[in-house]
């Protein structure tokens, strides 16, 4: 059964996680629930982040949705670099290239949509509780009522709880090797669900730049593969 039925009363259940799980008192840096409009909602394809990043609220562009027509990745300008040209947003270009997906036809969200900069400098019980509320509040319902059947899934904090919040068994993975000689990124991981949806798992684009690193060049296709 779905936690929300509109999207007012999602944004309230946000809001609500917001104070319950101490983002106010952790920064008060405010939150973000789509980089993509509320169009890219019905979606077949997802790219799922852990958290925004950032020091301080991105006044201009935090809520719910990006305007329509515009994907956080290509149309916004952060910190001091024109606009869509930050390292992050060059990144996700890059693969929005390789995988031939139109921006603004994929969902773009962060798995927690609370503002901090850095998921690993979290309060460890904050993180796990945040994961289970926004696994328990805003995904699972979510996925009940509608799967995309292609999902990236970018860093590996997120990935147990999204594994969870998805409604169908995992049939099959595999790993990948990325041609990064680091342990934190040497893999990428393919998910195979019953209902053919296929989630593949990649590092961190902030930390680990894949999709242009010459190392991982000639790895790209068997990384992206289910979805090429």
């Amino acid at each position: 059964m779905r936690s929300w039925s509109s999207l007012a009363e999602l944004e309230g259940v946000i809001e609500n996680g917001y104070e319950r799980l101490g983002y106010r008192e952790l920064g008060d840096r405010g939150y973000r629930f789509l980089s993509s409009p509320e169009s890219t909602l019905g979606s077949s394809r997802l790219i799922m982040s852990i958290n925004p990043a950032g020091n301080t609220p991105d006044y201009e562009n935090d809520g719910m949705f990006t305007a329509e027509g515009t994907s956080a990745y290509v149309n916004e300008r952060w910190l001091s670099a024109p606009m869509g040209s930050s390292k992050l947003q060059v990144q996700y270009q890059e693969m929005f290239k390789l995988l031939r997906w139109e921006p603004l036809q994929v969902l773009q969200a962060p798995f927690s949509p609370y503002r901090h900069p850095s998921w690993s400098k979290l309060p460890s019980d904050v993180a796990r509780e945040t994961l289970q509320f926004c696994n328990d509040r805003i995904w699972k319902p979510y996925f009940t009522e509608h799967c995309p059947n292609e999902i990236v899934c970018v860093g590996k904090p997120q990935i147990s709880a999204l594994l969870d919040s998805i409604p169908y068994r995992v049939t099959g993975m595999r790993s990948i090797e990325t041609g990064w000689n680091n342990s934190a990124c040497q893999t990428a991981t393919h998910y195979f669900f019953e209902n053919d949806t296929v989630i593949v798992q990649i590092p961190h684009l902030s930390r680990f730049g894949i999709l242009t690193a010459l190392v991982c060049q000639e790895h790209l296709g068997d990384i992206f593969s289910p979805l090429l």
